[in-house]
């Protein structure tokens, strides 16, 4: 009987940032229908033809499109499609019926995620246009960043996903499609806080596929040889990958939070075939922390088929925190013990405690002009970010802010609500400022009372403060 060897095969990131430079298309512009090619070919970008390839590089951008667009590069687009009540969420617009068939599930997603939001009038407006530091900011904050509004082409571009031409350019331009090509594929190459790249990810997660990815010459490829396994029974099916069925922080270490000496325990649901983890770059290898980091080094060591403990070595600059997830990267190999499976790409969410650990601190307060018109207005925002992850204690109306946080002698209006879009970021949104007073360089304090702590609940209560940065909007004239 013939055996054929399957290949598998890794990619790794090259360390260059754009491998097709735009053309200059004019003084102050640039034109990037060769970009768009390229992300035609990785599935990134469709065109307005069924049947050749048409990107359309001149129409307005909207933002049902750039929605699409967002979720499309960050391989969100598929969970979306999968959606079955799109309809029901959007019926809360009177203009969904507006909304693009085409992009309505990507919308609906979007608005159920807090991506994006309506009008005060009731309106979604998915025709409406989408200025460039809009999108970059959505895509820093896809990113993990917390951009500054105003600031974020520079910020993409710091992050190595545009030129410091291109952010000048788009600050403040209305997107046409060829701009959305532009800044698309550049955060293509931008990293992200863990230093990992989109397209990395996409790849790794399955949305670009890996031959695409390698003939554009954003990835390079390294093959690699898997142990094979053979069967004489045309029926027979591999068995299930592994699965984590429990991740435990423990505070073995001293001092607060996470420390020299801590650990992390990892259970699977079956035995595994025990990958190399003794250094921090088998573990790297292994796992995906997402944006956070276990510290400069950590090591691994299996106790048995089943479990494994990650013990960390130096601490210095560790962010992880209970409630924080880690991933089992497919290009990890971890299979089976008989190496049978298909590799685990298992994620799981951490409990169990570093230890106590000082209370939470606002890294920053940031005002979004997200209302549109001057000054403050209804949907405009205001984003808090802590350093640590937090127990997001309860936000939805206003007297549940107004238990968390003290404005002082501000009002931020008759009515707002929050949303904590991560365990270290929450978001407020004016729905009715009417008699609002709060300004830029106002502060907002923690209340005791409000009980915001650590995501494992073991601080004591925060009762930080800062002042406010950002934009409402030019002042009304």
């Amino acid at each position: 009987m013939r055996t054929v060897t399957r290949r598998y095969s890794m990619v790794f990131v090259l360390l260059f940032i754009m491998v097709l430079s735009p053309t200059v298309a004019a003084s102050g512009s640039f034109s990037y229908s060769s970009e768009a090619q390229v992300l035609n070919d990785l599935g990134l970008y469709n065109g307005v033809s069924s049947t050749t390839f048409d990107p359309d590089l001149g129409t307005a951008l909207n933002r049902e499109t750039g929605v699409v667009m967002l979720l499309r590069i960050f391989g969100l687009e598929e969970q979306a499609l999968a959606m079955t009540d799109a309809d029901t969420i959007l019926s809360k617009f009177t203009d969904a019926a507006t909304i693009s068939s085409w992009a309505k599930n990507q919308v609906a997603y979007a608005v159920k995620n807090g991506l994006v939001c309506g009008y005060p009038d009731g309106t979604f407006g998915s025709k409406d246009a989408l200025l460039g530091k809009a999108y970059c900011t959505l895509i820093l904050r896809q990113l993990g960043f917390t951009p500054d509004y105003h600031n974020a082409p520079a910020e993409l571009a710091d992050a190595g996903g545009l030129t410091a031409p291109e952010a000048s350019l788009f600050s403040e331009k209305c997107l046409v499609k060829d701009d959305l090509v532009g800044i698309s594929f550049g955060s293509l190459s931008a990293k992200d806080l863990s230093g990992g790249t989109v397209i990395a990810k996409l790849v790794e997660d399955g949305v670009v596929e890996e031959a695409a990815a390698v003939d554009s010459g954003l990835v390079e490829e390294v093959v690699v040889e898997p142990p094979s396994y053979h069967s004489s029974d045309d029926s027979y099916s591999p068995p299930s990958a592994p699965a984590i069925s429990s991740i435990t922080a423990a505070n073995t270490g001293d001092g607060e939070g996470i420390n020299v000496n801590d650990t992390i325990t990892i259970n699977f649901n079956v035995a595994t075939n025990q990958p190399l983890v003794a250094a921090k770059s088998d573990i790297d290898a292994l796992l995906n922390f997402g944006n956070e980091t276990l510290g400069a080094d950590y090591s691994g060591q299996w106790l048995s088929p089943t479990t494994l403990v990650i013990t960390v070595v130096n601490a210095t600059d560790a962010s992880i925190g209970v409630g924080d997830s880690i991933t089992v990267n497919d290009t990890g190999n971890l299979r089976t013990s008989d190496q049978q499976s298909i590799p685990s790409v298992s994620s799981l969410a951490i409990e169990g405690s570093f230890g106590p650990s000082a209370a939470p601190v606002i890294n920053c307060i940031i005002a979004e002009n997200a209302g549109g018109g001057p000054g403050i207005n209804a949907n405009d925002t205001i984003t808090i970010n802590f350093n640590v992850n937090t127990n997001k204690p309860i936000v939805a109306v206003k007297s549940d802010i107004d238990a968390l946080l003290d404005f002082g002698n501000a009002s931020l209006g008759e009515d707002y609500t929050g949303q904590w879009t991560s365990l270290k970021t929450l978001v407020i949104t004016l729905t009715n400022p009417s008699g609002a007073t709060i300004a830029v360089g106002s502060y907002i304090t923690i209340n005791e009372g409000g009980n915001l702590k650590t995501s494992d609940g073991l601080s004591v209560p925060s009762v930080s403060w800062s002042s406010i940065e950002g934009s409402f909007g030019p002042e009304p004239e």
